[in-house]
């Protein structure tokens, strides 16, 4: 009985606060920012996503931005994120 009202309180201490979304992520301008795909994903690990989260928010964009390139896989993401910088 006790778990059911704790988790009515949680419930109900959502609801009290106003949601903030987080602005939506613009593949296009990170693009320009960061010039590559490779670059993005760094960019984005610099402002300290973790893995999962650059592949959840890359997932997609490439098709939906119509850039031309392919999506971006998480093993990409993966391999970017392993694989020091070759140039200074």
């Amino acid at each position: 009985m006790a778990k059911k009202n704790e988790a009515q309180v949680a419930n109900t201490e959502v609801q009290g606060e106003a949601q903030i979304e987080a602005p939506a992520f613009n593949y296009t301008k990170a693009l320009e920012t960061w010039k590559t795909k490779s670059g993005v994903i760094r960019g984005l690990h610099a402002e300290g996503k973790s893995c999962k989260e650059i592949y959840g928010l890359l997932k997609g964009a490439a098709v939906t931005n119509n850039t031309g390139s392919h999506p971006i896989r998480y093993q990409h993401v993966r391999n970017v994120l392993n694989t020091p910088v070759k140039k200074g």
